[in-house]
């Protein structure tokens, strides 16, 4: 019989490689292949937040809450959507902003989102980020 802390260690790995591996298929895409659905995509994944901290809402007594929550959420998602706006000009904003909306999954978002969230959501930002600059730095160091 195993113990609960190594289904957990196992559990949380398998979370990261989902996460990985859709990263990987995101990031071979050919529709996210230009500018602006990639810019597209880094806005969407804040919405995530804000649903989970409307989500975690079970009733007036926690309307304070609820509020903070959203507000810090909301706030976030304001911020990258800039990043993804700016994206749109310089290029390497994008994988700069997924590496940050990683770190952000893990240190920062409330604690509304799934205990699982923050490894799978941040595996697919960093992954996506790594092979990115990585497409962005082969390119650049073809042409020129």
């Amino acid at each position: 019989m195993t113990s609960p802390v190594i289904n957990l260690l196992v559990i949380n790995f398998l979370v990261i490689l989902s996460g990985a591996a859709i990263g990987v298929w995101l990031a071979r895409h050919p529709r996210l292949q230009s500018p602006l659905p990639r810019a597209a995509l880094l806005a969407s994944f804040p919405l995530y937040h804000v649903l989970f901290a409307l989500l975690a809402f079970h009733g007036t007594s926690e309307i304070t809450r609820l509020q903070q929550d959203l507000l810090h959420e909301l706030v976030a998602m304001a911020g990258f959507w800039l990043l993804a706006w700016e994206s749109l000009r310089h290029r390497a904003v994008l994988p700069a902003a997924l590496l940050a909306h990683g770190l952000y999954d893990g240190l920062l978002a409330s604690a509304a989102a799934p205990w699982w969230w923050a490894g799978f959501c941040g595996a697919v930002d960093i992954t996506l980020a790594l092979l990115w600059w990585a497409q962005a730095t082969r390119r650049h160091l073809l042409d020129g």
